[in-house]
């Protein structure tokens, strides 16, 4: 038991140190675009084919999510913003996923 605390404990440890970097915009398994998450740059909305239809996500003050899907439960619409390594925001029935990785 204390063995899973302390590696929980270090995962979320690595995540929180890790803040910003780049978005990853996996879609049908293969890494599509890169992105970086700059809190001070323009924001950027894009649009990506995905196995049932189109997600648009949104990457604005160093953080990125999920704007709309055409996924039938919008889990990773609900997911929010994400900025630190580590964190994604996964479309399972559209097969997209948004993976935060350190520069």
């Amino acid at each position: 038991m204390l063995f899973v605390a302390a590696a929980v404990w270090l995962a979320l440890g690595y995540v929180g140190r890790h803040r910003g970097g780049v978005v990853v915009v996996n879609v049908n398994g293969s890494d599509a675009e890169r992105w970086p998450l700059d809190p001070g740059a323009e924001p950027v909305t894009r649009t990506v084919q995905g196995a049932i239809g189109k997600s648009t996500f949104e990457i604005s003050g160093g953080r990125v999510r999920m704007v709309s899907s055409d996924c039938p439960d919008k889990v990773c619409v609900r997911t929010g913003w994400v900025s630190r390594a580590g964190q994604v925001i996964v479309c399972i029935p559209n097969r997209i996923i948004l993976r935060v990785e350190p520069r």
